[in-house]
């Protein structure tokens, strides 16, 4: 067994994670990796994304601080950069969450409490108002209408007082960060997924791949979906990419991989850096055994399996207990039984994740959750990982999730945006502002990538001029939807003005605000706008 040790270092008003692993070997594995020799340019970069790391965490909490000095509230509230006023309703310890802190909206403030800008996982400053002292560093756990629940950084009671108001502040997103961090300090040897680094990174050549699978069976699949499938399959393919616009059906196929493998006895690993690309998954696969997601709010969620879980109650009871414990005051012979308590109540909710993790066949978070780095020793090993919407991840940052499985499927669009960072280019360090994706494509070109080209979402009209600008003339329409216009999919009347594929209307000469509004009125959307 490897024994991992992970520490936890303040950097200003965010705490940075690193863990320091100490591997054994057999003289066979030390003999097997000898000869991986990662070439300089790659320990380089490693230097430049800390560089970035290093610029990119000073620039966020400058700009926390810059926000905190603004003396006007009502000008952030404005500007949508807080909630509006809230009040202390209560606080608890969870085995799960930790230090939660509840809060509801004071009755006749305009400013509601939007699931958009605080939607769950979102980091946050818990700031007393008029002076916005910050409180405490939090992520949200939940919000719904006049109600939202923290989870505090720390598990210590916080003092807070009920007749005090407070407003959330969005933080500085820090995820990738911590993700970014992990993987530059983990020593790699020994990961499963050790070699993909050095197969990206030109240290040791791509295997030569068996022939991919030749079947008719995934019938709901076109030809182009079939074989990326196929071809995710084959166990002789150490990574494959599959790209393609929107509407192509990028996350069918990644939900038929996902399938077919499970089916196989494999398990798998389902990473994207965003809840909406993961949301997403999860519908799809939602009707599958052995699924679970990492996160908030979710029927699928690890946390609701457990809460679920007949033990959960005992444990839950032990961590009343120790809160009710700090809340009287701890001395004495006390704190020994107390820090005993804990030991137990932690040890016993470590063993309860193990049992239910280690039981899964597929489980779906964001490339940056943090209970990834838990997953090998809670027992989940997947054979498989599928990152989506890759274009849109730093190279650095889907690494850590890629080192837990020998395999990988990207997935994603080359030409979507890419993911922003903002001190690169004042550090002029465009060059690893990039893509695994990115990556990927300037690595091995053509090799082991599959494009997807039929386009499931618009009029071939308007399908024409991205896939002639972007993907060279490649993308062609399917049947069922090349010539369907609104009025085949709304009420808009057939053969009038809108009843058309592209329109273009000419703005220039139309300044008055009256106008404009009356355009809107009646511009039309998609009412089955693909997924």
């Amino acid at each position: 067994m490897d024994n991992v040790s992970a520490y936890c270092i303040p950097i200003g008003n965010m705490f940075i994670f690193w863990i320091l692993a100490e591997f054994r070997y057999s003289k066979k594995s030390q003999k097997h990796t000898r000869n991986f020799a990662l070439h300089s340019d790659f320990y380089e970069k490693v230097n430049r994304w800390k560089e970035l790391l290093k610029n990119e965490v000073a620039h966020g909490v400058k700009e926390i601080r810059d926000l905190l000095l603004n003396p006007s509230v009502d000008e952030l509230e404005k500007l949508g950069q807080i909630s509006g006023a809230l009040r202390f309703q209560t606080q608890y310890l969870h085995a799960l969450h930790g230090r939660v802190i509840v809060l509801h909206q004071i009755k006749g403030t305009e400013q509601k409490i939007t699931k958009k800008s605080f939607r769950s996982g979102t980091p946050v400053l818990l700031c007393r108002i008029p002076e916005l002292t910050t409180i405490n560093d939090c992520i949200v756990i939940s919000c719904s209408g006049n109600q939202v629940s923290l989870k505090a950084k720390t598990k210590k009671e916080v003092n807070i007082d009920f007749s005090d108001e407070f407003v959330l502040i969005p933080s500085v997103g820090l995820g990738y960060l911590i993700a970014l961090d992990e993987f530059l300090e983990l020593k790699w040897r020994d990961f499963p997924g050790e070699k993909l680094i050095h197969y990206v990174h030109c240290s040791v050549p791509l295997p030569t791949s068996r022939p991919d699978e030749v079947s008719k069976k995934l019938v709901r699949l076109n030809e182009d979906q079939r074989r990326a499938v196929f071809a995710a399959l084959n166990k002789s393919r150490p990574i494959v990419t599959i790209h393609g616009p929107p509407g192509t059906g990028k996350t069918a196929v990644i939900a038929e991989i996902v399938l077919e493998a499970v089916s196989r006895k494999q398990k798998v690993l389902i990473c994207a850096p965003s809840n909406v690309a993961v949301n997403n998954i999860v519908d799809r696969l939602k009707d599958l055994a052995g699924i679970c997601a990492l996160g908030f709010n979710s029927e699928l969620s690890l946390a609701a399996e457990l809460e679920q879980h007949d033990k959960f109650v005992d444990i839950q009871c032990a961590f009343k207990k120790l809160d009710s414990g700090e809340s009287n005051g701890i001395s004495g012979n006390n704190h020994d039984e107390h820090k005993k308590a804990w030991h137990d109540a932690s040890k016993m909710l470590w063993h309860l994740k193990e049992t239910i993790i280690s039981s899964k066949q597929v489980i779906v978070c964001t490339l940056t959750n943090n209970s990834l780095r838990f997953l090998r020793e809670h027992g989940f090993q997947p054979s498989l990982t599928v990152i989506d919407e890759a274009a849109q991840a730093l190279e650095c940052v889907a690494w850590y999730s890629l080192l837990l499985s020998p395999r990988a499927v990207i997935v994603g669009d080359p030409w979507q945006l890419p993911p922003v960072l903002k001190t690169s280019r004042l550090l002029e360090m465009d060059d690893i502002n990039n893509s695994l994706m990115d990556t990927l494509f300037k690595r091995f070109g053509k090799t082991n990538s599959f494009m997807l080209t039929e386009q499931y979402r618009m009029n071939k009209k308007i399908m024409e001029w991205p896939s002639s600008f972007f993907y060279q003339s490649q993308l062609r329409p399917n049947e069922h939807i090349a010539d369907q216009l609104l009025s085949d999919i709304s009420k808009v009347p057939k053969g009038s003005l809108f009843d058309e594929p592209m329109i273009f209307i000419d703005t220039s000469h139309d300044k008055s605000a009256r106008s404009n509004e009356k355009l809107y009125r009646y511009s039309y959307a998609n009412a089955r706008k693909s997924s």
